[in-house]
């Protein structure tokens, strides 16, 4: 692998951009910098990306996957760059194929096509075009090699309404022989969104990631974490309140006060920030006040 580094002028309001490229093969140098003609990294220009219709229809992951088209596609890139071309392998392996480094993205790639459609670039055209067309039929991530072409078909994901990988009963993210599960963002364990009961106090405990003890609190919840953990209570007071605090590994402590509804007579464990030490200010917290004087309810209900 060689970095190189290449300055441009937008093809639009000609500013002036340097980039550093990374290139395995000193022959695809050309190749590197036309995918950074039209557009694509211009800060001023960065807006025209979205130009077109076909090429944001595609973008959305929900395109059928044709390994034919994809193949064809992929040798009509190759000889527009003039290029010989190699052999073509699909990978399915999410991690195994990310160990390669630099994929490119389609996605990325043919936002080009729009770019160079707008300003008549017919070379810059016939180069990506077919990059477009093979994402519409499936492509997500690519590598270039001497004698070998790599291809990852895109994945079905699914994610929250902050465009966070996450999916409450499945996998948030499946390729044809890889899944994987998020919650919220987090990349998580199978157990912990499909079968979160089974999760046991010391798993979380024995978590060394925060984020995502956090999520394995979150899916168990924090009555059982606490009590499957055999929490000790730091402060009790005189209506049958208590404040719990666990140490937890490269983390803040775990607080959480016990109260009970006065109507139900249900039992709740409320999580209130690690710096509190008392069980008024605690529940003085849970209703929105930094100190116990401030709160003085006449009747709880």
């Amino acid at each position: 692998m060689k970095f190189r580094t290449i300055d441009l002028r937008c093809l639009v309001c000609d500013l002036s951009i340097r980039f550093k490229v990374a290139v395995r093969n000193p022959d695809m140098l050309d190749l590197a910098v036309m995918e950074k003609r039209a557009w694509t990294d211009c800060p001023r220009c960065a807006e025209h990306l979205y130009v077109g219709k076909e090429y944001t229809a595609a973008c959305d992951f929900r395109n059928p996957l044709d390994d034919s088209v994809i193949a064809a596609e992929i040798a009509a890139h190759y000889a527009a760059l003039g290029y010989s071309l190699p052999t073509i392998q699909r990978v399915d392996s999410f991690r195994a194929a990310w160990a390669a480094w630099d994929a490119r993205d389609a996605s990325w790639i043919a936002a080009c096509v729009p770019c160079a459609s707008e300003i008549g670039d017919e070379k810059t055209l016939s180069v990506f075009r077919p990059i477009l067309r093979a994402m519409q039929h499936g492509l997500w991530l690519y590598w270039y090699f001497d004698d070998l072409f790599l291809w990852m078909p895109q994945p079905r994901v699914q994610c929250d309404d902050r465009r966070r990988l996450h999916r409450a009963d499945g996998a948030a993210f499946q390729l044809p022989s890889e899944s994987l599960w998020f919650w919220h963002g987090v990349l998580v364990t199978q157990q912990i969104v499909e079968q979160p009961d089974t999760i046991t106090a010391q798993q979380i405990l024995d978590e060394r990631n925060a984020e995502v003890r956090r999520v394995m609190v979150e899916r168990l919840g924090v009555d059982r974490f606490l009590i499957g953990a055999n929490a000790q209570p730091i402060d009790r007071d005189d209506a049958g309140r208590a404040l719990y605090s666990i140490p937890l590994p490269d983390d803040e402590p775990m607080v959480a006060v016990k109260v009970t509804c006065p109507t139900t007579e249900q039992v709740y464990f409320l999580r209130v920030p690690p710096t509190v030490k008392r069980c008024d200010e605690a529940v003085a917290w849970t209703f929105g006040y930094e100190r116990v004087a401030d709160y003085a309810p006449q009747v709880e209900t």
